[in-house]
């Protein structure tokens, strides 16, 4: 209580106590809010989502309007502040710091709202550092709510200041919960609505999801003979599955010491490497249609993110960039770049990509006029009618391209294909060898 840890003591001294306060209690929110985080990585499907969050905060909610209405249920707690005995047996410092101490732990002593319960677990499960300023946030909150009070209680009386205190806790509280409640409200419409509406929606999902994870998730039924793709494409040339060069491949030297690595590219050169615009689409207006990718961005986009980040991270991957476009048919393009430490890493990692293809039941092929470019092509289903991928991937220096069609077969044609990665090759200026 505020008169155990703020005495009658004046000026700096009692700033110095103040500070002790605050600075205990955050501390041990903090770590209070570490642990939580710690223990939810080290639990599988531990991580949070938008649902998870509105509902633990939501059900806080209800159990606070139910507990100032109905008097239950009450928040978990042990329901005690320090003794008051501390004030005359320790040092008035010690007792600032070793109350503070238990005030940034919600529980271990006087706790009136279920937030605290609520906000930690959804703080934890959106990653170690948020749970931890979760923790601290909230303590530092508590100490000077504490403060406040102590300093109106040094003008008037402690039973006219506490007295004012509970007749304006229901409704005080009350007004609280309601904005939490409209946060969580607006939270909810959000997720609803946020994709937008009709095919729209769609489309806008399938520019933002890697082909690789469009793929895993649909039934994969590939043309197996190369006259297949002839017949489609006359301009292309089969290849066999680059799966039987996987012996070679594994046995390749990772991180090279004797390759140079260059300065890694910034965010805005890597968006520069990516052509601007595509003969016959149109850029997709979003921001998740046309972004910079960090490690774990780039991860997310792969069917085992686990598997896809450490790979990367072995590779020497430095940052990327991807950017969609899609036509009037709704088929759509997305064009992918990785800076990668070195040419050799980016080579590899090309390579890697393609035995996975591979196993997807991809087909390969080459086109002449784009020497160094890998062509793949898979046909799946999204539960309405088939849907065909095609793709080109090189490399160019250290910097490892993807540029892929997805939509109706009749429409997203290999021709289709080949000539936005040919715009791709001139905005680099890559010789095709042809005039």
């Amino acid at each position: 209580m505020a008169e155990t840890t703020l005495p009658s003591v004046r000026g700096l001294e009692k700033l110095l106590i103040f500070s002790l306060l605050l600075a205990s209690a955050s501390v041990t929110g903090g770590l209070v809010g570490f642990m939580l985080g710690v223990i939810l990585i080290l639990l599988p499907d531990a991580s949070g989502g938008s649902t998870l969050i509105v509902g633990l905060l939501g059900a806080a909610i209800i159990a606070d309007l139910s507990n100032l209405v109905a008097g239950k249920p009450q928040p978990f707690t042990l329901g005690r502040q320090v003794p008051r005995e501390w004030r005359d047996l320790l040092n008035p410092r010690l007792v600032a710091g070793l109350y503070g101490a238990r005030l940034g732990v919600g529980p271990l002593t006087i706790l009136s709202t279920w937030m605290w319960w609520a906000g930690s677990l959804a703080a934890a499960t959106l990653g170690v550092w948020t749970s931890v300023l979760f923790g601290s946030l909230f303590a530092a909150a508590r100490v000077v709510s504490m403060a406040l009070v102590a300093g109106r209680a040094d003008h008037a009386s402690h039973e006219q200041v506490f007295g004012q205190l509970r007749r304006v806790r229901k409704p005080t509280w009350g007004g609280l919960n309601l904005v939490a409640g409209l946060g969580c409200l607006a939270l909810v419409l959000g997720a609803c609505t946020g994709g937008g509406n009709g095919s729209e929606a769609g489309d806008a999902q399938v520019t933002t999801t890697s082909f690789l994870q469009a793929t895993s998730k649909a039934t994969v039924s590939p043309n197996t003979s190369s006259s297949s793709v002839s017949q489609e494409a006359p301009s292309v040339t089969a290849l066999p599955n680059p799966e039987i060069q996987s012996s070679v491949i594994g046995a390749i030297p990772l991180n090279d010491p004797d390759i140079p690595n260059p300065d890694p590219l910034e965010a805005d050169d890597l968006a520069g490497s990516l052509v601007a615009e595509v003969a016959q689409f149109s850029r997709i207006d979003q921001p998740e249609a046309d972004r910079f990718l960090d490690l774990e961005a780039a991860s997310a986009s792969q069917p085992d993110p686990t598997e896809e980040g450490p790979l990367l991270e072995t590779r020497g991957f430095r940052g990327g960039w991807t950017r969609a476009f899609r036509n009037d048919t709704q088929d759509v393009i997305v064009a992918t770049v990785y800076d990668f430490a070195n040419e050799s890493e980016a080579a590899y990692y090309r390579e890697d990509g393609l035995i996975t293809l591979g196993g997807f039941g991809a087909e390969f092929f080459e086109v002449p006029q784009l020497p160094e470019a890998r062509g793949f092509r898979t046909e799946s289903s999204d539960g309405i009618g088939p849907i065909v991928t095609w793709g080109l991937t090189f490399t160019q220096e250290n910097q490892w391209y993807l540029i892929y069609l997805l939509g109706d077969p009749q429409t997203a044609t290999v021709e289709v294909l080949v000539q936005a990665v040919s715009e791709q090759y001139q905005h680099l200026g890559i010789d095709t060898g042809t005039d």
